[in-house]
């Protein structure tokens, strides 16, 4: 009897020192295959609004220019969950639509004394930048810790006529979060 007091109070007490993620309503998220598979840093913060719809951003930067198709990459987003459990929000399935915005530098590959031998200074490297509007898919598993995994799927069309990018643009990333 007395074990199973000590035992039903040890475990009230465990509950009561995990603080309440009703009360996080921030979450900073890191993008891995980003990290892995270009390399680059993407980050991502989301705002919970109501139990099923947040705000949030993205910011992207790729090291190696060459391997993507863009340098620079940042959007917004508003996000619905269609979670079943609404006692904290920002977690299970969601849809979202989203603005972005993307830079590219395009480095000029022909040689130019070849082309122009008296041509004194090298051609400059080509800029662009799009905005772009999009849809995305994913599901949150959010731990009690306050924890997060994210995988997402975007889908997105960028406005800008150029030779240098695709139109469409398709994304996906696997990211680990914290709530705050």
């Amino acid at each position: 009897m007395t074990i199973a007091l000590f035992a039903f109070l040890g475990l009230t007490a465990q509950e009561q020192s995990i603080p309440s993620l009703s009360k996080k309503n921030n979450e900073l998220k890191i993008g891995i295959l980003t990290a892995v598979l270009y390399p680059g840093l993407e980050l991502e913060y989301e705002h919970l609004m109501t139990p099923s719809t947040s705000v949030g951003g993205n910011i992207s930067y790729i090291f190696d220019a060459n391997n993507s198709y863009y340098d620079y990459y940042t959007d917004a987003y508003f996000r619905f969950y269609f979670n079943e459990k609404k006692e904290y929000g920002m977690n299970g399935f969601f849809a979202q639509t989203y603005l972005s915005f993307l830079a590219k530098e395009n480095i000029l590959l022909y040689d130019y004394e070849v082309v122009d031998p008296d041509y004194d200074t090298p051609p400059q490297n080509d800029y662009y930048n799009t905005l772009g509007i999009g849809f995305g898919l994913g599901k949150k598993w959010t731990t009690s810790r306050g924890f997060s995994i994210q995988t997402i799927f975007t889908l997105g069309r960028n406005f800008s006529d150029s030779d240098y990018y695709d139109e469409i643009v398709p994304r996906f990333d696997i990211y680990f979060g914290y709530r705050f």
